[in-house]
């Protein structure tokens, strides 16, 4: 998690909180889940994993770094098929909620998922992140509440060395997908199936999609249906 602040910021921050699900018992799902050609993850409503220590009904088991994720009624609003009746919530706390998955190595991929948010990140909150191992390579970021920004890695540090913008609002689902090209200035991102973002990814094998939540005062996220 890289939480970027700028000094020069005055925001006034509100978080619509969730209530979440009892621990250990995934809902019914209200949609189909994507299920992509490889992998895919839909946070308590189609699996029979344990997501994380707590909660159970995921397809894939996603390890703890620290912090109080959430699996949590998902708000409303996701377009057809792109979150169920629940999903990951991500809510402010001083110490931040972060989990990952494993994945079988990757260097290309078309990945998918929903997020939600609600709130004004104060700076830039980076909220999700494609690893080789513990190294981020490619991060997305919600910045002052008005853009999403992606950053990949410069020399394999976790600093920016790309930044693409798009812009977002709060309250408002959206649909993301990344593509990693095979060409690495091919690479890009889209919302909602929109314009083609376009950004140079960071040559690695991936091995982690990551989750981070927000500082105390941020957004609360929430993640719908992820898939490739």
């Amino acid at each position: 998690m890289r939480f970027i602040a700028l000094s020069f910021l005055a925001v006034s921050l509100h978080a619509q909180m969730l209530v979440p699900i009892v621990a250990g018992t995934p809902a019914t799902a209200s949609c189909t889940t994507p299920t992509g050609t490889t992998w895919y993850e839909s946070y308590g409503d189609t699996g029979t994993g344990a997501c994380f220590t707590g909660y159970t009904g995921c397809a894939h088991s996603w390890t703890l770094i620290q912090g109080s994720p959430t699996i949590a009624a998902s708000p409303s609003g996701a377009p057809a098929n792109t979150a169920c009746a629940n999903g990951l919530q991500l809510a402010p706390a001083a110490t931040i909620a972060a989990v990952y998955a494993t994945i079988t190595g990757i260097t290309t991929v078309d990945l998918h998922f929903t997020v939600y948010w609600s709130g004004t990140p104060s700076g830039g909150t980076c909220f999700f992140s494609l690893k080789a191992g513990s190294t981020m390579e490619e991060s997305l970021c919600f910045y002052f509440g008005t853009r999403l920004q992606i950053q990949t890695a410069a020399g394999g540090v976790n600093s920016s060395g790309t930044d693409t913008n798009a812009n977002v609002a709060p309250n408002t689902w959206y649909d993301v997908l990344i593509h990693i090209d095979s060409v690495l200035a091919n690479s890009y991102f889209s919302l909602n199936s929109g314009t083609h973002i376009g950004f140079t990814a960071v040559s690695a094998t991936l091995t982690r999609f990551e989750w981070d939540g927000p500082g105390t005062g941020a957004e609360t996220l929430s993640i719908g249906n992820m898939y490739y």
